[in-house]
């Protein structure tokens, strides 16, 4: 293995210990769920997060992702338009990006007169970095885009160095604009 060493001259900002803050949670239970039976899902994003799930049935059911103010007045059974609305017996979804928040992920039994057996498994989707910095200047050079949480927001995290030294070996790199 050849190894290259960097010079001092050439100022590098690398980091090898993950800086992620991950706040990542997955929800994954069975239930049944009588005819006009409803459960939920209640899930607190950070902006730019994503959620994803996957709802199966014995029967199809009416999924639905509803912010806290929507979701409440479904509960008081007045009706709001969801964020996300569904029918089917293995509903797959990815809905997003979102601002801060709680969420929920509705699985209402509705279609069909019949009891369902119900499997829910719903997750948060890590923030995309570049939802939150997609325009011109943008940095450049090789970096660590970690994230970490402040006051309910999740910011880029900045690591200032005047130089630094250490060797690198690079099997592939690329360059987008």
């Amino acid at each position: 293995m050849m190894r290259t060493w960097i010079s001092p001259l050439f100022f590098i900002i690398l980091s090898f210990t993950p800086r992620v803050h991950s706040m990542v949670y997955t929800i994954n239970f069975m239930i049944t769920l009588p005819y006009h039976y409803y459960e939920y899902c209640k899930v607190a994003v950070f902006d730019g997060q994503y959620i994803a799930f996957n709802i199966t049935s014995n029967v199809p059911l009416t999924v639905m992702v509803f912010n806290s103010s929507q979701f409440q007045l479904f509960h008081n059974k007045t009706h709001d338009t969801p964020i996300y609305y569904t029918v089917g017996d293995n509903v797959v979804g990815i809905v997003g990006p979102f601002s801060t928040g709680v969420y929920y992920v509705v699985a209402l039994n509705n279609v069909s007169d019949t009891t369902a057996s119900v499997i829910m498994n719903v997750t948060e989707i890590p923030v995309n970095v570049f939802y939150l910095h997609s325009s011109l200047p943008s940095p450049i050079g090789v970096a660590d885009y970690g994230v970490i949480n402040v006051s309910s927001k999740l910011v880029g995290e900045v690591i200032k160095y005047n130089e630094a030294i250490g060797y690198a070996t690079i099997y592939n790199i690329s360059a987008q604009r």
